[in-house]
């Protein structure tokens, strides 16, 4: 939408694209969806019908206004815009009013029933248009802000279509369902009389009150944000909501009944999380806590908020918060009318929050509400006045900025903050001759330090022969300020004069040899500074550089950081083989770190191109800084350097290419551009740009390259695609490989390769008809896979034909098998409704023995045939078939392999000596002292039931263990990666969603001698014979026997080589000040109950899923009854109670 639309334009159309779907709703169904069954007598009335085709008929007329209105949106001009939204206004009134109508034949109909029947239908008759238009309004908002419309739901302004009995409020009787409701009546009660409010919706404060109104909107609000969340209602006791790391239960020891939540996790806690509502608006969450495990917190009526540790403190803060803000920068439109005056702000944003400081003695409790708008812009434009005030203000443009921050709190009520100001710009056009003034600024404005800010300043051009110079806005800031003992320079005021520098300076060169310019953008306030320099000469070859200064960092402290691209394009430089050097260039980054996930982004929408020699400098210079700012954010002590070079073959191809190197924390990132253009750059059939990046991240040990098209096509034909690949030797190794994307159903790919988009070619792309053809392959540590789709969509005004065709493959080798799924379907629809249609989905798996299963199904208007079939043929590969392996001898051989052995010295001990150097070859492996000796194999995981082994079945046995068999000998498990899939049977399903690898039982370790303790001290008093040099005689003089003091000698010994050593206690002992340790615990396995998901007895947590799936399998075979009543869940999910 055109930045010159305007707040009443952007809602028409909005509510009209809602009330468009009314054609196909208005009929007799309609009042099932409101909530109300009609009487019989009603459900067929000939007027009501004839009042509802009006109405529906009404509403399809809105969709000719809506797309004249996108129309003239698109196109940009103002009057263009106001003019076609006037009939959209006219017809969306028209509907409203039909719709009354309905209404008011309802209830003229209505008059002869019995006084039971006009009770039902009483309310829809009186306030038909308001329930239809709720119902479509949060038919609207759940489709395009579920989030959000769920924290509706909880709060209790929304009620979601639903059965009665999870009903908030249900005041139709006779009705079918709960319909869609928006309580905008119950607003101002939420902010006035919240115990009210709480009460009518919830029963809050009532002896009734059990808490599932709550627990039910909460749980579809927290299983919409991807956090598990179930209820529970034992007989006999009161309902609770376990979710994750918190529970909440009705307490109804109270009276009335209230809240009390439970936190299951100790320590210190901070979250941040943003959960996007849609592309403007998103919804943030900040908990920062330091409490001890057990938490409880008890919520009383009306508001008695108390907080129950087991012992010690608690800190908790947390701030639950909406906000509003453009991915592009620009500013959101808060009101305004098209093409004119408007109010507008980089960001809005809304938020409440609890903090609390609670220890075994008591503490305190505050809520909090914030509001803020920053970067606001108030703009108003005296050209749309009458005749007189656009002569009189001619070409003058007021332009407020303001940034206004609000809190409330019980103790300091409601307190503002934060900046304005207005800016009037005077055009002049004064011509001096050499310097030629613009304009002339004359702002007034306010901030936390100076009551009152008067700043005049004039945007002028220099004319210095070659050279032409624009200022912007330089000149004096005249700030006003009030001293208390009234002692000012103006008696009761004090003024004080400051130089104004520019906010930026333009540059034009033009010597005929040196042709360009530059831009330098000035923000002293903020410490940032870049600009941007663009020079020619004389076809030699041409300059760019763009840079950046800081001289805040981003907490607001002073400090420094550099970022500068130069880049130089000359004559091509022949280097053989057709291949040419263009150019060349380099970065220098200072205090700046390279943000990977940003870059990564930017091979897919070009923003690469702002770092390898980018274009235009001078036009794009915005573009390209902000760009730049968040690819390279500031980081102190971080650098990055990195050459660039342009090289080009037979001019249709070209690669621009550069190394980016940070330290340091070592990272490589390799980026570049290639583009081909053939048969010849000027009339390219087939158009080629790929953007690469590869990372090799030492810290996080990992290489991933990643490369995307962008721009290109095959004649008139889109191309598109991306490419992956990804190698990890960490903790968690892994190796991906794919071209276009995944199989559906993969679930271990990292989450930036979970959208990636397909491999294809768009051979029609119009408003009519649209047929795309994309692809994908991949290739991961147990799987290959790979599949296609085409699709095709023709349509004319509200009709379309749909097809697609596609296939999914999951592909294995040794021996030979494969599983396909396959989807088809033809549809004629209106809209997204189909009318007549077929779909065929299945699977294929062979060939040993070949199977087919799926459905096929026919729609016709509103009804469907569906078939089923399932048909196996071909030879069984029989389990017999399959070759036994001989694992244990298999596993004599890894233990006589030396290069099984690995003799470890510990990180945190020094040797001590010096160690001779081993001729290799030895039989015998040397172990240092304070080392350990450890076997691991990858043979087979060790200590669990396996099924198969690769693609064969063990010989003998299915269970393996290797022991040390030196009995004073201290050992630990070792570990290592293992692919489940080559031992377990997994189906298809669990092979695609369970991680490739696990850490499985591989071995031993005997453990050094690190933590022995040596014979106990012995404390011997110790004599010093105190001998002197004597200064004249040069003789050695005997003092006798002297014994130091004991405060004396532990002095002096801080100064000796042994204290002063870096293995010394007194250089490595912890601080009593420093900050406890943090560790990640590694993800445990557990068996647990569906019903209580309480731990099975006689079960341990394990690390691996594999081997709980072992566990699983041996229980069922002691217990058949627990068969469906077990699962597999992590042991954060289980119910500690």
């Amino acid at each position: 939408m055109a930045n010159t639309t305007g707040t009443l334009e952007s809602v028409v159309l909005e509510l009209g694209k809602l009330l468009t779907p009314l054609e196909q709703l208005l009929g007799p169904g309609m009042f099932g969806l409101l909530g109300v069954q009609l009487p019989a007598a009603l459900s067929s009335d000939t007027a009501i019908l004839t009042k509802l085709s009006d109405a529906g008929t009404k509403a399809g007329a809105l969709a000719a206004d809506i797309t004249t209105l996108e129309n003239a949106i698109s196109g940009g001009d103002a009057s263009t815009i106001i003019a076609d939204a006037l009939p959209l206004i006219a017809h969306i009134g028209e509907l409203v009013a039909a719709l009354a109508a309905v209404g008011n034949e309802i209830q003229t109909a209505a008059s002869g029933l019995s006084a039971a029947d006009q009770q039902v239908v009483a309310d829809l008759a009186a306030n038909m248009a308001v329930r239809t238009l709720e119902y479509m309004i949060v038919g609207f908002l759940n489709d395009t802000f579920p989030v959000l419309t769920n924290v509706f739901s909880v709060i209790g302004v929304i009620d979601m279509e639903s059965s009665p009995d999870q009903a908030m409020d249900s005041p139709v009787t006779g009705g079918i369902i709960v319909p869609r409701r928006f309580y905008l009546d119950r607003i101002p009660t939420l902010f006035s009389h919240p115990d009210q409010f709480l009460q009518q919706v919830f029963q809050w404060g009532t002896p009734s009150f059990d808490g599932l109104a709550i627990y039910k909107r909460l749980q579809m609000l927290l299983e919409d944000i991807a956090i598990p969340a179930a209820i529970y209602q034992p007989t006999g006791q009161p309902a609770s909501l376990e979710a994750y790391l918190f529970s909440l239960q009705t307490d109804t020891t109270q009276h009335p009944p209230g809240l009390t939540a439970s936190i299951t996790l100790p320590g210190q806690t901070t979250f941040d999380k943003a959960f996007p509502l849609s592309a403007l608006w998103q919804a943030t969450t900040h908990v920062a806590a330091t409490y001890d495990a057990g938490l409880s917190v008890g919520l009383t009526p009306p508001f008695n908020l108390t907080f129950h540790p087991p012992t010690g403190n608690v800190s908790l803060t947390t701030t639950l918060g909406i906000q509003a803000q453009k991915s592009d920068g620009t500013n959101v439109m808060i009101l305004g009318e098209t093409g004119g005056s408007g109010l507008q702000a980089k960001s809005i944003s809304l938020s409440a929050g609890v903090t609390a400081n609670l220890g075994t003695s008591g503490g305190s409790v505050t809520p909090t509400v914030q509001f803020s708008v920053d970067g606001g812009l108030l703009h108003i434009d005296f050209s749309q006045g009458d005749g007189f005030i656009q002569k009189l203000l001619s070409g003058v443009k007021l332009d407020s900025d303001f940034s206004i921050q609000a809190t409330w709190d019980p103790t300091n009520g409601l307190k503002f903050t934060g900046q304005a100001g207005v800016e009037v710009l005077i055009p002049l056009h004064i011509d001096l001759s050499v310097i030629v003034i613009n304009g002339l600024y004359v702002s007034l404005g306010f901030t936390n330090t100076t009551p009152l800010q008067i700043g005049l300043a004039a945007e002028f051009t220099a004319n210095l022969g070659p050279l032409v110079a624009t200022v912007d806005q330089m000149g004096v800031n005249i700030g006003i300020t009030f001293p208390p003992n009234g002692q000012g320079r103006l008696g009761m005021a004090d003024i004080d004069f400051s130089f104004l520098p520019p906010k930026g300076v333009g540059l034009e060169v033009n010597t005929g040899i040196i042709v360009g310019g530059g831009y330098l953008y000035l923000n002293p306030d903020q410490g940032e500074y870049y600009g941007a320099l663009e020079l020619e000469f004389q076809d030699l070859f041409s300059l760019k550089a763009v840079g950046i200064i800081n001289t805040k960092m981003p907490d607001g402290s002073n400090g420094f950081s550099l970022l500068i691209i130069i880049t130089a394009d000359f004559t091509p430089i022949q280097l053989g083989f057709g291949f040419t050097l263009n150019g060349v260039g380099g970065l220098l980054g200072l205090n700046r770190t390279m943000n990977v996930d940003v870059l990564r982004q930017g091979i897919k929408t070009n923003a690469i191109k702002s770092v390898l020699f980018p274009d235009n400098v001078i036009a794009n210079i915005d573009k390209i800084i902000s760009d730049l700012k968040q690819i390279f954010p500031v980081f102190e002590g971080h650098f990055i350097v990195g050459p660039m070079a342009e090289l080009g073959w037979a001019d249709i191809i070209t690669l621009e290419i550069g190394i980016l190197i940070e330290i340091p924390d070592p990272k490589i990132a390799i980026l570049g551009v290639v583009k081909a253009l053939l048969p010849t750059q000027d009339a390219p059939l087939l158009r080629i740009q790929v953007n690469f990046l590869g990372v090799i991240d030492f810290d996080n040990k990992y290489i991933s390259f990643d490369a995307s098209l962008y721009d290109s096509n095959l004649l008139v034909f889109t191309l598109t695609g991306d490419f992956a690949f990804r190698l990890s030797w960490g903790d968690n190794p892994y190796f991906l490989l794919s071209v276009g994307g995944f199989n559906p159903a993969f679930k271990d790919a990292p989450p930036d390769l979970q959208h990636m988009t397909r491999l294809g070619i768009s051979l029609l792309n119009n408003s009519v008809v649209q047929l795309s053809v994309t692809c994908y392959f991949a290739v991961t540590s147990n799987t290959v896979q790979f599949g296609a789709k085409a699709t095709l969509y023709a349509g004319c005004d509200a009709f379309n034909i749909y097809g697609y065709l596609g296939f999914d493959c999951l592909f294995q080798f040794d021996p030979f098998y494969f599983e396909v799924d396959i989807y088809a379907g033809l549809a004629l629809r209106m809209g997204t409704s189909t009318i007549m249609g077929i779909t065929v989905s299945g699977q294929l798996s062979g060939p040993t023995p070949w199977d087919i299963q799926g459905d096929a199904s026919f729609t016709i208007l509103f009804f469907t045939i569906s078939v089923g079939f399932h048909e196996t043929w071909g030879q069984s590969n029989q389990a017999g078939s399959k070759q036994k392996i001989d694992i244990l001898g298999l596993l004599n051989q890894a233990i006589a392999d030396n290069s099984n052995w690995k003799a470890i010295l510990p990180s945190n001990n020094s040797q001590h000596v010096s160690l001779k150097t081993i001729a290799p070859g030895g039989q015998e492996m040397v172990v240092h002292p304070f080392g350990s000796l450890t076997f691991s194999q990858r043979i087979v995981p060790l200590d669990v039931d396996i099924v198969k082994f690769g693609n064969n079945i063990p010989q003998d046995a299915n269970h393996f263990t290797i022991t040390d068999q030196n009995p004073a000998d201290q050992t630990v498990v070792a570990q290592e990666e293992f692919a489940p899939a080559n031992f377990f049977n997994f189906t298809d399903d669990q092979k695609l969603s369970q991680p490739s690898f696990q850490n499985m039982d591989s071995g031993f370790t005997v453990t050094g001698t690190t933590g022995l303790l040596s014979a106990d001290v012995i404390t011997e008093e110790v004599d010093y014979k105190l001998t002197y040099l004597h200064k004249q005689t040069n003789t050695l003089v005997s003092a006798g026997i002297y014994i130091p003091s004991a405060s004396w000698f532990p002095s002096n010994v801080k100064a000796s080589a042994v204290s002063r050593s870096s293995l010394s206690y007194a250089n490595n002992r912890v601080s009593v000040n420093a900050p406890d340790p943090v560790a990640v615990n590694n993800t445990q396995y557990a068996i647990a109950g569906t019903a209580d998901l309480k731990q099975v007895a006689g079960t341990n947590l394990t690390g691996s899923y594999a081997e709980a799936m072992g566990m699983v399998s041996n229980l069922l075979v002691t217990q058949p009854s627990l068969t469906g009543q077990i699962q597999i869940v992590q042991d954060y999910e289980l119910n500690p109670n």
